[in-house]
């Protein structure tokens, strides 16, 4: 194996480490995300029913209160769904870059062996 392919390699590695990375990054910033958006949708729900049991205990009020809660329940389920999805991203990302290295040492040691 000439340098040259050993530049080659290593820049295939190089682009594989980058996607891997940049797939691990985007799952973390998306449970940050998730998180935030969980917790600001609670905070949003938790004080438009504190307002409307101040306003009254109507029929009407009970109602907007269960809907926020779905809401908020079925927000939160679908951010945990769509967390799953960005680390299955990061795992396929990481074993692309184990199979990377794997094969390039491997490459590496069989030209070493010449």
């Amino acid at each position: 194996m000439g340098k040259s392919d050993i530049r080659k390699e290593l820049k295939s590695l190089g682009i594989e480490l980058s996607s891997a990375l940049k797939q691990i990054r985007s799952s973390r910033e998306f449970r940050e995300l998730e998180h935030e958006i969980a917790t600001g949708i609670k905070n949003i729900s938790v004080s438009l029913v504190k307002s409307l049991k101040a306003a009254g205990k109507s029929r009407q009020t009970k109602k907007i209160g269960s809907h926020l809660k779905r809401l908020a329940e079925a927000s939160a389920s679908e951010g945990r769904v769509e967390a799953a999805k960005a680390q299955r991203a990061a795992l396929a990302g990481l074993r692309r870059v184990r199979v990377a290295v794997k094969d390039l040492s491997s490459r590496v040691r069989r030209n070493g062996a010449s």
